[in-house]
């Protein structure tokens, strides 16, 4: 007990069974009321991360989502521009045809 700055016996006085009982009564109230506290702290903390987990996986589903969408608009971009091209050469041979055939078009439409 050196380091409370005691350094020998103390005497400490009996209590009367009256105030024990009082002050054990107490002590148990305070832990009570402690526990119930720390174990809604820690409630709201399961809780909150819950949430949050919850909300991360909402964004992570969101994400790809739109990253699905942007592969499947990328996929029809792609085939929208062969079949362009592939009207593009189909015109380009009616116009050759007529052309041949003595039948001028205009082309500046």
């Amino acid at each position: 007990m050196r380091f409370l700055g005691s350094e020998g016996k103390v005497n400490v006085r009996k209590l009367s069974e009256e105030v024990a009982v009082d002050l054990g009564a107490e002590l148990i109230g305070e832990a009570v009321v402690f526990t119930i506290g720390a174990a809604t702290l820690i409630a709201e903390y399961v809780r909150a991360m819950a949430a949050a987990e919850r909300k991360e996986e909402e964004k992570e589903k969101a994400f790809a989502e739109l990253k699905s969408t942007v592969q499947e608009l990328g996929l029809l971009v792609e085939k929208q521009d062969a079949q362009l091209r592939s009207l593009q050469r189909f015109n380009g041979s009616i116009h050759t045809e007529l052309k041949n055939k003595g039948i001028d078009i205009r082309t500046d439409l």
